[in-house]
């Protein structure tokens, strides 16, 4: 065990999908960072996202299979 209590992550604001993923197990957007990456030929925002250590057990307790339904 890690000991963590909060991981986070950055996703580029315009990945709709991934951010989509990432709130269905339980992320939850913290932050933007506004024109933060140039990419494409123009700056990106990018969304901060996190999940506590609680919020995660809560979620996923100890015993949890992976692979099992998640109710959502």
């Amino acid at each position: 065990m890690l000991g963590l209590n909060n991981i986070y992550l950055y996703a580029l604001e315009h990945n709709k999908s991934a951010i989509r993923t990432y709130e269905k197990v339980g992320f939850k957007k913290v932050g933007v960072f506004r024109e933060m990456l140039f990419s494409m030929g123009k700056f990106q925002y990018m969304v901060t996202m996190d999940i506590l250590k609680g919020e995660f057990m809560n979620r996923f307790p100890p015993g949890h299979t992976i692979g099992e339904t998640l109710e959502l």
